[in-house]
């Protein structure tokens, strides 16, 4: 694929910084992609995992990298940590709970050893299934609730003078388990952070958010994706049989209720964003309908 010519960014917070917070298989590479388009490589924080970062750079280091603001746009699996959100514009993906476990499992039997996620030996065999992973509390626990998790971090920043390997996230029991041993607290925590973000998106509305961001940033990019994704498209948990289909509702209690919420607010402000930028009066369903009719127009105003 031929690479993507660089872009000047007319970015209205020109005295911000920009964090992604990715959370896994929320549409991140892609998220990542398009903004990546508006920086040269010595503005882009370089590390997208706590473990990478580790490898070149001490605790102090790090530490005044993320204080100083030293790069333009950080992104990756990094949580909700207060150096990464400290003055700085922040926003975040979200996806159905249930389709974003099934794509991590599905991952993680692709890249066994490579996924950053699950230390060796997770599966008890190369193809375990789903179902057995789920009926396992404590792997399950891995991959579920993710988005609560990543939202919620387990860290008081009255207790975090700095940064060091505590954060390695994905392998770290206090944050694999905090959902678990925090549920409520977890749950509203996540909420309350969603809404002081500056954007929040859905990847099943993948395109309507890179431009609701776009439109946020004054910015002027190509969109990486296809118009491909559909809201009402057949869940890829429908493949599956009932019991694995409950046990993933089960096990992402928190992170069900997290995203009925997010995708009732989601909803209501790209309505308002859509209506407002092509001056008409659409409601979700007659918006579904002519989807790709409303999403050339859009794009074509939002990144002529």
């Amino acid at each position: 694929m031929a690479q993507l010519p660089k872009f000047a960014p007319n970015i209205k917070m020109v005295n911000k910084s920009i964090y992604f917070l990715h959370i896994p298989k929320t549409s991140g590479t892609s998220v990542t992609s398009f903004l990546d388009q508006l920086f040269t490589k010595d503005k882009i924080f370089p590390y997208q995992r706590w473990d990478l970062a580790f490898q070149d750079k001490t605790p102090l280091e790090l530490t005044k990298i993320l204080n100083t603001n030293s790069y333009k746009f950080y992104r990756g699996h990094f949580g909700y940590h207060r150096k990464f959100v400290k003055n700085k514009f922040v926003f975040t993906m979200l996806r159905d709970p249930i389709n974003r476990t099934i794509s991590q499992y599905k991952h993680i039997i692709k890249f066994p050893r490579g996924n950053g996620w699950v230390n060796n030996g997770y599966l008890k065999t190369p193809s375990e299934s789903l179902k057995s992973v789920l009926k396992d509390p404590k792997r399950a626990s891995i991959i579920t609730n993710v988005q609560a998790r990543y939202l919620s971090s387990p860290y008081n920043p009255k207790h975090d003078p700095s940064i060091d390997d505590k954060y390695l996230y994905d392998k770290n029991e206090a944050f694999i388990n905090y959902t678990i041993n925090h549920p409520i607290f977890s749950l509203f925590r996540s909420i309350f952070r969603l809404l002081r973000m500056d954007f929040f998106g859905l990847q099943e509305f993948h395109e309507e958010s890179m431009l609701m961001l776009a439109d946020k940033l004054n910015i002027r990019v190509p969109l990486i994706s296809e118009h491909k994704l559909s809201s009402f498209s057949q869940s890829i948990a429908d493949q599956l049989d009932t019991e694995t289909q409950n046990l993933l509702v089960h096990t992402n209690n928190l992170d069900n209720k997290l995203y009925f919420i997010s995708r009732k607010i989601f909803e209501h402000r790209m309505l308002k964003f859509i209506n407002h930028r092509l001056n008409t009066k659409l409601n979700i369903y007659y918006y579904l309908t002519n989807r790709d009719k409303y999403l050339n127009s859009l794009e074509k105003i939002i990144l002529k």
